[in-house]
């Protein structure tokens, strides 16, 4: 590589890193703007995203290509590439527009299945809510409690308390508007369950037991130290690594598994939550996580572009953690 193209990478990472400040900048005012207007510029600036990130481009593309293989005609899979970067600008935007009573977006959300969660919560074991790092789900989770439905977020860093926990003041405002801490935490009404913690397991069985939901997601990254409990899975064309607990949980619960999952219309703005009925629990663990990961891969093979993770070439599994 000549010093020449050395010198423009280097110009590339850095307009990108502005790029990404201006943005968290005016995604806020943005987030104030009529909907066709502010979702119009989110997608104006994923595609000049898509023109100028070629890493996270490529690796987007090779992920894709491991998973489809020949299915994809290559103008679909230019396609959902841009929409890759279209859609995770809309998603920014979906997460500001929680600010206050959340009314901005709650207008543009159509829920399928809400009933399934109010019929399940009559047995009073609580639901367990399976999702995915698919679409906008910070927006589903705040837009389900609005409903009068207290949810407790399973996830590996408390969203309440995660900027206090940052080592530097720089770094805790950095996170506020990272991990959009203030929209999302604003409307859950519970502390998250930190998997880190030993008691993780027990909590989680004490907010069923009140006759509560807990939310969390499947396709999370299995460490090294977290290997020995997970269980393999056909996933996307590979074998992929996946921790059961919430079959564990619902097993010894008693209480249901419904697969929550977030899609986005064609115009970018409105967006559709389809919560599942109770996944069957018949059989072992293993067959019940498949069960489940196989309704996850259904959504992902539909809309590719929706789901998060293209960007670290399908792991599920980071072997050297």
């Amino acid at each position: 590589m000549s010093q020449s193209d050395l010198s423009i990478s280097w110009q590339r990472r850095v307009l990108l890193k502005y790029e990404q400040i201006l943005f968290r900048i005016i995604a806020l005012p943005m987030a104030l703007m009529p909907a066709p207007i502010a979702y119009g510029l989110a997608v104006l600036r994923g595609d000049y995203l898509f023109s100028l990130d070629a890493p996270t481009r490529k690796a987007r593309l090779e992920s894709l290509k491991r998973a489809f293989g020949d299915e994809l005609t290559p103008s679909t899979i230019n396609r959902i590439l841009r929409d890759t970067f279209r859609l995770r600008s809309c998603e920014r935007v979906d997460v500001m527009r929680l600010i206050g009573d959340a009314k901005r977006i709650e207008g543009l959300v159509s829920i399928n299945g809400l009933e399934n969660i109010q019929r399940s919560l009559k047995a009073g074991k609580g639901v367990i809510l399976c999702s995915a790092h698919f679409g906008s789900y910070e927006s589903s989770i705040s837009l389900l409690s609005r409903r009068g439905l207290p949810i407790t977020f399973i996830t590996g860093e408390d969203w309440k308390t995660a900027p206090d926990h940052a080592t530097s003041p720089l770094r805790r405002i950095g996170r506020v508007f990272l991990l959009y801490t203030p929209m999302v935490s604003h409307h859950l009404r519970r502390k998250s369950i930190i998997t880190s913690d030993k008691f993780s397991a027990v909590k989680a069985a004490g907010v069923l037991q009140s006759g509560e939901l807990v939310f969390t997601q499947l396709d999370k990254i299995v460490k090294r130290n977290e290997s020995s409990r997970a269980i393999s899975v056909e996933f996307l064309n590979s074998e992929r690594m996946f921790l059961p607990g919430a079959i564990t949980l619902a097993k010894s619960s008693g209480a249901p598994i419904l697969i929550t999952l977030i899609r986005r219309a064609s115009d970018w703005r409105h967006q559709i939550l389809d919560i599942s009925r109770p996944i069957s629990l018949e059989g072992e663990t293993d067959v019940c996580l498949r069960r489940c990961v196989t309704a996850i891969e259904s959504a992902v093979r539909e809309r590719p572009a929706l789901w998060r993770h293209w960007d670290r070439g399908l792991a599920i599994w980071v072997p050297n953690q």
